[in-house]
């Protein structure tokens, strides 16, 4: 893994100057205020949270011609909630085609944060909004290739709306493997995938393999598979 999230700056500085001969690929996450765009635009290589313009204009101006594009993406309301920030649905396309037009930043995609939600069919339709969000604005001559989607309680459904059912594969062929019944359940009831306890014969002879976890779960859920995988 080379890439990281972060939303407080001040922590995140630290972390960065620490590594930085391991070349990894910082993400800062969330809203951005003004007095801060100069350095994350000068210490991290995207952004997922632009809801303003004037934030844009700012990291675009800090970020300067002599560096690669700042990779940016629209944070934007897709559940309505007065305290969370984004920009509404209704405003998306034209604050990214003022963001697309500005130079030393490159638009790649839409990003959100739904309310917390054990209703798996909501969070489907949420995150369904943010993807059809995206479609749309790729036909109407973008070029979006990126969908920041939820938090660890709602990665699963992230990733089957953004990824896999979006590609085309087929529910039939999908295992997803989650230790609790109760998980278990909710997935297989809102998605019709198959839910298994554990990684069994037919999760290891798939041609693609997804993990969806934490980065420090990543040793404890590879390690009774490794040797199996080729």
């Amino acid at each position: 893994q080379i890439a990281f999230g972060e939303n407080y700056l001040q922590e995140s500085l630290g972390k960065i100057a620490a590594l930085a001969d391991l070349g990894l690929e910082w993400h800062f996450i969330g809203p951005l205020q003004s007095n801060k765009t100069r350095p994350v635009a000068e210490h991290f290589s995207w952004v997922h949270g632009i809801e303003r313009l004037k934030i844009a204009e700012r990291l675009s101006a800090a970020r300067g011609p002599a560096r690669p594009p700042l990779q940016v993406c629209i944070q934007v309301n897709v559940s309505g909630e007065a305290s969370k920030s984004g920009v509404s649905p209704g405003e998306t396309a034209a604050l990214a085609h003022a963001v697309a037009g500005l130079p030393n930043l490159r638009l790649r995609g839409l990003m959100a944060i739904p309310e917390p939600t054990d209703d798996m069919p909501l969070a489907r339709q949420r995150f369904a909004m943010l993807r059809e969000l995206r479609d749309s604005l790729n036909k109407a001559g973008m070029a979006l290739d990126t969908l920041s989607m939820g938090m660890s309680h709602d990665l699963e459904a992230a990733i089957l709306i953004g990824g896999l059912l979006k590609q085309g594969f087929p529910v039939a062929d999908i295992r997803v493997v989650e230790p609790l019944a109760e998980n278990r359940e909710r997935l297989a009831g809102a998605f019709g995938v198959a839910c298994l306890p554990a990684a069994d014969a037919s999760v290891l002879e798939s041609d693609v393999l997804v993990l969806s976890i934490k980065p420090q779960q990543m040793r404890e859920a590879l390690a009774p598979i490794a040797g199996k995988l080729t």
